[in-house]
């Protein structure tokens, strides 16, 4: 047998088995990794402009606070879709519908209860605000139904959620 001939062949069966592979993975890529559905479009940086934005609106002092930002999942959310959905339907609802990715902003002093945390979804949109105040601080007595007005007013003001929805 011609040694050449064999090396040509192998060559030819491994380029052949590459460019499968290469278009299985182009394929198949979005319903495999649910990274896949991650929409950037807001950056660190306008993430953390957006945060200081949002708590200074609602006329709370950020001065003498340390802040962090960070890029995560909110994996419990992830793992239920994923297993009771299937990972396409699944991937689908993260990229349109739960904002499971998310530019994660806390500001905080240590050692001291009172901190603020904001949280935008990789595509811009607001997924979460919390103010901690210390248990003992003074704070107005609402009834539940006053609660309620707040709540909603900043979740349709605020938060851009038709309620209308749910």
């Amino acid at each position: 047998m011609d040694r050449s001939r064999i090396s040509k062949a192998a060559l030819l069966a491994f380029l052949a088995a590459g460019v499968a592979g290469a278009l299985v993975f182009a394929i198949y890529y979005n319903e495999a990794f649910r990274e896949a559905s991650i929409d950037f479009r807001m950056t660190r940086g306008e993430a953390l402009a957006a945060s200081r934005a949002l708590v200074e609106a609602q006329g709370l002092d950020l001065a003498g606070y340390r802040e962090v930002v960070v890029f995560g999942d909110e994996r419990e959310a992830i793992d239920f879709l994923e297993r009771n959905l299937g990972l396409a339907r699944a991937n689908r609802l993260f990229r349109d519908t739960v904002p499971v990715w998310r530019w994660k902003t806390r500001w905080f002093k240590e050692l001291e209860q009172s901190e603020y945390s904001v949280q935008f979804a990789a595509d811009g949109r607001l997924a979460y605000f919390q103010r901690v105040v210390p248990e003992k601080a003074a704070g107005a007595s609402l009834d539940e139904a006053a609660a309620r007005a707040i709540a909603i007013d900043f979740v349709q003001r605020v938060a851009g959620v038709d309620l209308a929805k749910y």
